[in-house]
């Protein structure tokens, strides 16, 4: 940890850890879909913010965003990339548009480096994703964007080329049976977004079924043992 600039205004010291780190039931309340279904929602919305690049790969660089500010260590998007830059966890381009670009393997190293460790899971069903949200796990997704969002492009892919974070989970009020899903995609400019359980299925379960899990970050006394 002592690879931190001092300039940078990150919160080392994990003084306590998030509510939805710490309890095992998230908030759940009723609502009622568009179609007229009665629905129980669980889980913790995220609210969208501005984005100071246009990144081609702004999937990875978004959610680590994303787990940063969950955990209370980042204070703003510009720390972030400077923090970023300075490290070798991603590079700027400038064609054809200013970009930032940042892989998985560079997110994993950058988390890291703030004692937060990821893991993938692979999942059988909508439920093993479910289960992890009704938990209060931050979970992000492996998904085929073309199928998520219903476009088309020459790179068209049967397989799983994108990241988003789900947020929240929509059963059925009366037998339990599962709705869909809220995601949060910054690259699609959708935050808390619903998408229902088929398309869910054809777009994350159908290209691989895997989850992205964070661990909890362990504390400053764990960090410097």
């Amino acid at each position: 940890m002592s690879n931190t600039s001092d300039s940078f205004q990150f919160n080392l010291d994990f003084p306590e850890f998030s509510d939805r780190t710490l309890k095992v039931e998230v908030p759940s309340y009723f609502d009622v879909l568009p179609d007229g279904h009665a629905i129980i929602i669980s889980g913790y919305p995220v609210q969208h913010g501005d984005r100071t690049y246009n990144s081609q790969d702004s999937s990875t660089l978004n959610l680590c965003e994303h787990y940063l500010c969950q955990f209370g260590i980042m204070s703003s998007q510009t720390d972030l990339i400077d923090y970023a830059l300075q490290h070798g966890y991603c590079h700027l381009t400038d064609a054809p548009r200013l970009a930032l670009s940042m892989t998985l393997d560079q997110m994993v190293q950058l988390l890291a480096s703030f004692a937060i460790s990821l893991s993938i899971e692979q999942s059988y069903s909508l439920e093993d994703l479910a289960q992890n949200i009704e938990s209060g796990k931050s979970v992000a997704i492996f998904v085929n964007a073309e199928k998520l969002w219903n476009f088309i492009h020459e790179y068209y892919s049967d397989e799983s080329n994108h990241l988003v974070v789900v947020t929240r989970l929509a059963r059925d009020r009366i037998s339990g049976e599962i709705r869909g899903f809220y995601v949060y995609d910054a690259f699609a400019d959708a935050a808390d977004y619903f998408v229902d359980m088929l398309t869910m299925q054809l777009a994350w379960l159908d290209v691989g079924g895997q989850q992205l899990v964070v661990d909890v970050p362990f504390s400053k006394a764990d960090v410097s043992a």
